[in-house]
């Protein structure tokens, strides 16, 4: 492959991921991602063979750049909780990041998309096993009730996901007047890093003896 063709690669997949999070499936037409690199739309399908493939190849890399680091900061830590907390503070940093993607993955899942679905199946447990395995750790030690994997894994889910994938919509003109609040409100409360950090701490909170 020639240096202009890596280069055309690397910026279709550098428009792709800006759209993903920018705008979510929705926004990631050929046209657009070309529009957005500045680039022939026949490319794509030169490089990555269409539209499908190329979406994989985004969306997984992705996800590879989030795992390296979760995988970091838990192995780093060799206490269980505190591995548990670092691990969902990635974790809950990646969903605040890529929320259009996640909530358009969301969205296609429950239509019935293939692509959609297969990734998810592939890349959720790689992360979601390591957390049981901390979670069952905790519990062991008596850091954590024992309670059902799945009670504690749909709180935490429950405090780091939800808010995060709503708040957006709280903050739209669209939203409810009994729901809608100032948007710096909502980003101070929800959004933040500080904010991340105190819901990962009010979740596992909620698991404690």
């Amino acid at each position: 492959m020639t240096r202009n063709s890596t280069d055309s690669e690397q910026r279709l997949l550098d428009a792709g991921k800006a759209l993903l999070q920018e705008q979510g499936f929705s926004g990631l037409s050929v046209r657009a991602v070309a529009a957005k690199a500045g680039l022939n739309q026949g490319l794509l399908s030169y490089h990555f063979g269409g539209k499908k493939a190329f979406v994989q190849r985004v969306t997984q890399e992705l996800y590879e750049d989030f795992f390296k680091g979760f995988s970091l900061e838990v192995e780093g830590e060799a206490d269980p909780l505190l591995a548990l907390r670092k691990g969902l503070l990635k974790l809950a940093t990646f969903i605040r990041d890529h929320r259009p993607l996640i909530r358009g993955m969301i969205k296609d899942i429950s239509q019935g998309d293939e692509s959609a679905g297969s990734f998810a199946k592939a890349n959720a447990p790689r992360h979601g096993r390591i957390i049981v395995g901390l979670l069952k750790r905790c519990v062991a030690e008596k850091r954590l009730a024992d309670l059902p994997v799945p009670l504690m894994m749909s709180n935490l889910m429950a405090q780091l996901a939800l808010p995060t994938l709503v708040a957006d919509k709280m903050m739209g003109k669209h939203c409810p007047s009994w729901m809608k609040h100032d948007p710096k409100v909502v980003e101070n409360a929800i959004l933040t890093d500080a904010a991340l950090a105190i819901r990962v701490d009010l979740a596992l909170k909620a698991l404690k003896p």
